[in-house]
């Protein structure tokens, strides 16, 4: 598998003067329009460059790297207009022949589009700036301009508005005169009548260029790390519970289920209250140590970090202020947890990765660590999963596994940097199509031999040595405490979906009381829910009062006992005989097995 980024990919995904989404591209013709205008096209006698510094066609200009600057010829563009309330506003009148006129009339691609006015937004970068609004003074009401694929009328008391003109800084904003190879014409009339009038000249640039300038080298912005890692809340005798509906027994942790108590704090009343349990309930989905959106599993949100011992650091910290008390697990066989990495740039904008971005990450990361997610995750685990933030993107596809050790958070956030930047600078990977290897963590990640290894021995091993009676803080925090038990750990039991906690508990409660012969490996076993609109029906049990149904498609996980459940017994509103029934067959279906 060879992958290389070019230099218009890595532009168009950082937006360093292109479009955001990857299949937003250029037309070919007007890439070719740029190259013949600039080469072969004169204005009064002169080669554009002669008048202008940057000609821009069909890009966004309101990034930090390619703005409006003086000495611009932007065309159809999204333009951050550099005006203030002290700027001096005229009006230009472009008057054209009749031929040309002609040029630009009709529907479809062969008319002139549209002037996009939506675009023209306020900016203090000019104080003060003179500007000319331009009109195609003899056009009249009836003339059709195409906008997209439909044609539409636009005139006004002065006439077609086509532009506008910064005699200040000698630059010149149009409409789409170049959609069509047609409108080149009478685009340079255009220019012709504002070099006449003195309303563009010479640029100011200190030496005109002699001969085509090389492209410069991309400024890459600096790229920082962050994650938002999910956790499971272990009680001290070892069983998962939920944020949402039991709050946390540790303190540290900011969770939804504080609200409760808003009504008997006499911090707010009546119309109060509510909005005060939505802005609690908010702060628990944003404090450094919350809870997910579902509400069930507590999230981490360490700051950013530039280097991936800082994140490490910043974790630590974060660990080191919850209850030395508190358990937690990332094997999520309960709850998905997901182990999100956020890869931030300094453009400060969203970036859409590249699908060969995703892919080298998938390679790197994704792929390898999915055998570390839980048997909850499902879909959540897909490969090339992200979402674009206001920083940049945040990586879904991991688990929160990773999480599990300061060493696998410092090898996983350096390979993380090093592809991204590699890649930005289009550097070739050349890998392996099906599995990693520890020479392209060595050639590719900068990883020293023993970070490989441990990397790869990680993973391999997690599944099979990490149990639910391990404490994840204990690896972060000295202070912290590991679970002690005083009963076997006989099962591991995942609960899927929802649940009232008296159902699960007592199911619980009732499994714990089947003998297990000491030092036997703890039964897997999956209770999940089945939804509310197909009824009273079970899976993987007989009962004499629920209809029996295959398995949905679901997990792969070898499970020693495997049930699905109806939704009306999950939260509570069997009546106790039917109750007492169901979880009987259940006990019942796991005692065979041992």
């Amino acid at each position: 598998m060879r992958i290389q980024a070019t230099e218009k990919e890595v532009r168009r995904m950082l937006r360093l003067g292109g479009t955001m989404h990857e299949e937003q591209e250029i037309p070919e013709h007007m890439e070719e329009f740029l190259s013949d205008f600039a080469r072969n096209k004169t204005v009064c006698g002169q080669l554009p460059d002669y008048y202008f510094e940057h000609i821009v066609n069909h890009l966004n200009l309101s990034n930090i790297y390619i703005r409006f600057t003086p000495n611009t010829l932007s065309i159809y563009n999204n333009n951050c207009v550099p005006i203030s309330q002290n700027s001096q506003l005229h009006t230009f009148n472009i008057n054209l022949d009749s031929d040309f006129i002609e040029m630009l009339k009709g529907t479809g691609e062969n008319g002139m589009w549209d002037w996009q006015t939506d675009t023209f937004r306020e900016s203090s970068e000019y104080e003060s700036v003179e500007f000319y609004e331009l009109y195609l003074t003899n056009v009249s009401d009836n003339t059709r301009w195409c906008h997209g694929n439909a044609p539409v009328h636009f005139a006004s008391n002065l006439g077609r508005f086509i532009g506008r003109c910064y005699p200040t800084i000698n630059s010149v904003m149009l409409c789409d005169l170049t959609h069509d190879p047609k409108g080149v014409d009478v685009l340079i009339e255009v220019l012709e009548q504002l070099v006449t009038h003195g309303l563009i000249g010479q640029r100011t640039s200190k030496e005109l260029p002699e001969k085509k300038k090389k492209s410069k080298k991309i400024k890459l912005p600096k790229i920082s790390l962050g994650a938002d890692p999910e956790f499971e809340v272990l009680s001290r005798t070892g069983y998962v519970i939920s944020m949402r509906e039991h709050g946390s027994p540790y303190s540290g942790i900011v969770t939804e289920v504080d609200t409760s108590i808003c009504e008997d704090c006499g911090d707010c009343d009546g119309e109060d209250f509510e909005q005060c349990r939505r802005d609690r309930s908010e702060a628990a989905r944003y404090a450094p140590v919350g809870v997910d959106d579902a509400g069930h599993m507590v999230e981490f949100r360490p700051k950013p970090a530039s280097t991936p011992t800082e994140i490490v650091r910043n974790i630590k910290e974060l660990f080191e202020g919850v209850d030395a008390s508190a358990v937690f697990s990332a094997r999520g066989d309960v709850y998905p947890l997901g182990g999100h990495i956020h890869v931030g740039f300094d453009v400060n904008m969203p970036v859409h990765p590249t699908s060969n971005l995703l892919r080298l990450l998938d390679h790197f990361i994704g792929n390898p660590t999915r055998k570390m997610s839980g048997d909850a995750r499902g879909h959540y685990n897909n490969l090339s999963a992200f979402e674009t933030k206001p920083y940049g993107f945040e990586y879904r596809t991991p688990p929160a596994a990773i999480f599990a050790h300061p060493n696998m958070v410092y090898v996983t956030m350096k390979i993380v940097k090093q592809i991204v930047k590699r890649y930005l600078n289009c550097e070739l990977f050349e890998l392996q199509d099906y599995s990693l290897t520890l020479d392209e963590l060595r050639k590719y990640a900068k990883l020293t031999v023993s970070q490989a290894k441990f990397y790869m021995k990680f993973i391999e091993k997690y599944r099979l040595e990490s149990t639910y009676q391990d404490n994840l803080a204990c690896t972060w925090n000295r202070n912290a405490k590991p679970i002690k038990l005083d009963k076997v750990d006989k099962f591991r039991i995942s609960f899927g979906d929802d649940w009232h906690p008296a159902i699960r508990n007592r199911i619980i409660n009732e499994l714990e009381k089947i003998e297990v012969p000491m030092g036997r490996q703890p039964i897997r076993i999956r209770l999940y829910g089945l939804n509310s609109e197909r009824g009273d029906v079970v899976a993987g049990i007989n009962s004499p009062i629920n209809e029996r149904i295959d398995h949905p498609q679901g997990s792969n996980v070898p499970f020693r006992v495997r049930i699905g459940l109806p939704y009306t017994f999950r939260i509570g509103q069997y009546c106790q005989d039917a109750q007492n029934t169901l979880i009987a067959i259940i006990v019942n279906k796991v005692s065979t097995i041992i």
